[in-house]
C-alpha cells in the first residue's frame, strides 16, 4: 500500500485522518521493538517478480529456461520471489535464512571460526576486518559479473582481501545463512593459506616454467583446497544436503575450482558425518604432492 493510500485509509472517509491516531508515535514503537525489519516487511519491501522471466539459452540447445535464485541456483516456478533493488532474485527458502543485519552476520562469522579451529585444528591469529557489501562491490573485486537472475554456479557471493597486511572478509548482503557459511569457511581457508604457507617454499614446489602455467597451478591449490574446506565443514555441521548439492554442483565445473577439489576429495577424503576428522590439508606441507600438479597443468596445456 503506498503511503497516500495508507493516509487515506486512516481518513475513514474523512478529509483527514483523526487526531486521536498517534500515527507516528505507533512507528516509533513498532520499530523499536523490531517490527520494521522483522521478515514479513523486508518481503513486503522486497519487488517481487509478477511473471516467470523465461529466455533462451544457447548453451542448453537453445531452449527456454526459466530465471533462477542467485544463491541456491533452483529455478524459479511461481511469484513468490523476490528481486532485490540491484537485480538479484532471491527464492523464498533462501529469503527465510538470509542474513542482513551486521551483527548477526558477525555472530555466524564467530561461530564460523571457532568450529574451523575445532574441526581443522587451526588457529586464527590475525587482525581481521569483516563487512557486508553490495553485489557491485563483490562482482568488481572477483573481477567478473554474473547476470542476475542465471543460477549460475560461479556466481562469487565473498571476497578475502589482503592488502598492506590488513586482512578483511567480504560477503554480499541478502545471503542465505548456509549460503554465508560456505563463503566465510572459503574465505577464512584463504586467510589461512596466506598466513601459514610460505610462498617462497610454495613457489619452489609448484612452479611450472611459466608465470601463466604457475598461477594456474596456485589457483587450482588455493581454491580447491577452499572450496574442499567448506564442503568438509557443512557435512561436519549436520548440513548434509546442501553439502551434497554444492559437492555435485563442483564436480561438474572444469576450471580451477573444480579440478582443485576433485584432487583434494581424492587425497582428503571427505567425512560426511559429524565424526572427528583425522586428516586435513591444513596438517600437511605441500598439501598435494607436486608431481600430480604437474600432470594437470601438463594435460590442460598439451
Amino acid at each position: 500500500m503506498e503511503k497516500k493510500d495508507a493516509a487515506a485509509y486512516l481518513c475513514f472517509g474523512k478529509d483527514q485522518k483523526p487526531a486521536y491516531l498517534k500515527t507516528e508515535g505507533l512507528k516509533r514503537f513498532l520499530a523499536a521493538n523490531g517490527y520494521a525489519s522483522n521478515p514479513l516487511t523486508k518481503a513486503r519491501k522486497a519487488r517481487k517478480l509478477e511473471f516467470i522471466d523465461l529466455k533462451r539459452n544457447e548453451d542448453q540447445g537453445n531452449e527456454w529456461t526459466a530465471a533462477a535464485c542467485d544463491f541456491c541456483g533452483q529455478p524459479i516456478n511461481g511469484v513468490s520471489y523476490q528481486q532485490l533493488a540491484d537485480g538479484r532474485i532471491r527464492c523464498n527458502e533462501c529469503a527465510a535464512s538470509a542474513i542482513e543485519d551486521l551483527e548477526e552476520f558477525k555472530q555466524l562469522f564467530e561461530q564460523c571460526i571457532q568450529l574451523m579451529q575445532d574441526f581443522y585444528q587451526v588457529t586464527f591469529q590475525v587482525p581481521l576486518e569483516i563487512r557486508m557489501t553490495d553485489s557491485d562491490e563483490i562482482a568488481s573485486r572477483a573481477g567478473f559479473r554474473t547476470p542476475t537472475g542465471s543460477g549460475k554456479k560461479i556466481r562469487v557471493l565473498g571476497f578475502a582481501q589482503n592488502q598492506d597486511g590488513k586482512r578483511a572478509v567480504l560477503i554480499e548482503n541478502g545471503s542465505p545463512r548456509l549460503a554465508s557459511i560456505d563463503t566465510i569457511v572459503h574465505e577464512m581457508t584463504h586467510i589461512w593459506q596466506s598466513v601459514s604457507w610460505n610462498e617462497m617454499e610454495f613457489a619452489r614446489l609448484y612452479g611450472m616454467g611459466s608465470k601463466k602455467k604457475t598461477k594456474l597451478a596456485s589457483l587450482i591449490l588455493h581454491e580447491g583446497m577452499a572450496v574442499w574446506s567448506a564442503i568438509q565443514f557443512l557435512y561436519l555441521i549436520g548440513e548434509t544436503s546442501y553439502a551434497a548439492r554444492q559437492e555435485a554442483l563442483i564436480e561438474e565445473r572444469k576450471d580451477e575450482y573444480g579440478l582443485g577439489f576433485l584432487l583434494f576429495r581424492k587425497h582428503f577424503p571427505l567425512v560426511k558425518t559429524t565424526d572427528f576428522l583425522y586428516r586435513t590439508p591444513f596438517r600437511l606441507f605441500p598439501p598435494i604432492p607436486p608431481q600430480e600438479i604437474r600432470s594437470i597443468i601438463h594435460a590442460i596445456f598439451s
